[in-house]
Parts: structure tokens; sequence; C-alpha cells
């Protein structure tokens, strides 16, 4: 994700065209729609490399964009860090007792992940890792 990057891959515009059908995104106010494809463009930046011109892209971008931008509206995260609920675990054997707490939830994928990594490798795109290897001169 590069630093300072304040404009999405596609307009509210655009996705509300993409999105003709999703109601739930059609109702939602500008501005949130207008954060939710910037959080898209993040996710894609950190998610996918060396596919597409950034400063022009390609119509599946612009989709893929759109569908991560429902998907923020409604869960409100595209990175996987859904809250997760703590949850207790009491065991009593006689007259010892232990308590232990885990978290209970896994993280969500975005709903459309599936559709969105479809579109990104029809570009010849590569999922990353999220590691990044950096060389010293």
């Amino acid at each position: 994700m590069a630093i300072g990057v304040t404009e999405s891959y596609v307009t509210v515009a655009e996705a509300d065209a993409y999105l003709i059908l999703n109601q739930v995104w059609l109702d939602t106010d500008y501005g949130i729609k207008n954060n939710a494809l910037l959080q898209a463009r993040y996710y894609i930046d950190a998610t996918y490399s060396g596919c597409f011109d950034q400063s022009s892209p390609p119509d599946e971008v612009k989709y893929a964009s759109s569908l991560l931008g429902a998907d923020f509206v409604s869960s409100g995260d595209l990175f996987y860090s859904n809250s997760q609920a703590v949850k207790m675990k009491r065991t009593k054997a006689g007259s010892v007792e232990t308590e232990k707490e885990f978290i209970g939830a896994s993280k969500q994928k975005p709903a459309s992940i599936g559709q969105v990594d479809a579109l990104m490798a029809a570009l010849g795109c590569v999922k990353t890792s999220g590691t990044v290897f950096l060389m010293r001169a």
C-alpha cells in the first residue's frame, strides 16, 4: 500500500453502476462509499502485485474494488481484523478447578473474496504473502 494514496480505483458513480442490485450499497451515504472504495484500494494494493497500471485501472479492478467496497460497508473491515469474542472454559475435577480464556471466533474474509481473486487472477495478478523483503545497498 502506497503511503499518501487518497484516490480509489473506481469512482462512486462507477461502483453504483456495478452494484446496481445491491440495495445496501445504494442506500449508503456518498462519503461512506468513498471511504469504502479507498479501503478496497488499500486491500488490493496490499494483496495483489504487478498486474495493472495503477493510473488507469482496467474494468476488472474497478469491479473488484466495487465488490470489496460493498463488503467494507457490510462488515466494516477487509483485513480480517473482525472483533472476536473471548470465551472462558472451566474444568473441575474434585477439589481442583482450572479456568482458561481464549478467542472463540475466527476472522472472516470479505464475502466477495472468491470473485475478487478470480478477477485479479484473470489479469495475471500474483497474490502476495504479506512479507516484504528489503535489500540494503
